[in-house]
């Protein structure tokens, strides 16, 4: 099962000026939900980090 939770253009590469989407989190797990997502500016490349919460239940896993 795939599933597009994208949130907002969630762009993430170049780092100043995003122009298209390159990272992807895939699971064939139905029960994880995302919780929220951003794409981060970050100092040491021209890519920006994809930081994702994932929802289980109660229990959250950070990636």
């Amino acid at each position: 099962m795939v599933a597009d939770a994208a949130v907002g253009n969630g762009r993430d590469i170049s780092g100043i000026r995003p122009d298209r989407q390159l990272d992807h989190i895939l699971t064939d797990d139905p029960g994880l939900r995302v919780g929220a997502a951003s794409a981060e500016l970050m100092p040491i490349s021209d890519h920006r980090a994809l930081l994702v919460d994932l929802d289980r239940a109660s229990k959250t896993v950070l990636i």
